[in-house]
Formats: structure tokens, sequence, C-alpha cells
């Protein structure tokens, strides 16, 4: 059986004063830190199959069509 978000039990998040300058009320975060690692892979595997980069987020069809167009404008002079 797969464990689900209800086989986790409460957690209880404690503040510790530290002197993190950079976030917020003097903390710092970890959570962010697994965000992070999609946008990277899904702009490098674009950028392998299209041979444009986008470095800028979110990755939308817009984007991702305008970067194709760019490209293909410089192949053609």
């Amino acid at each position: 059986i797969l464990p689900t978000a209800l086989d986790i039990p409460d957690i209880q998040s404690i503040a510790i004063p530290l002197q993190e300058e950079d976030g917020p009320y003097g903390m710092k975060g970890v959570g962010e830190i697994t965000i992070n690692g999609a946008f990277p892979a899904v702009a490098n595997a674009l950028a392998r199959v299209c041979k444009t980069r986008i470095s800028s987020g979110p990755l939308t069809a817009e984007k991702v069509l305008a970067a194709i167009s760019r490209n293909e404008v410089g192949k053609n002079r």
C-alpha cells in the first residue's frame, strides 16, 4: 500500500530566531528548494529539442512559440 498525505502525522512548525537577512522575519525557508528543479529541467529539454533557450518562467505556450519563431527567423537570414 502506498502512503498518502493522510498517513503523515501532524507537523508542528517552530520558528527559531535567526539573523538571516534574506528571509522574512529573519528566518530561512526550506520548502522553496523542492519547487526549483522542474523549470531548469524543462527549459533545458526545450533548448535541446527546439534549439532555443528560454531563461525566465513561466514556460507558457506563447513564450515557447515566440522563442521558436525568433530562432527560425535567425536561421533564415
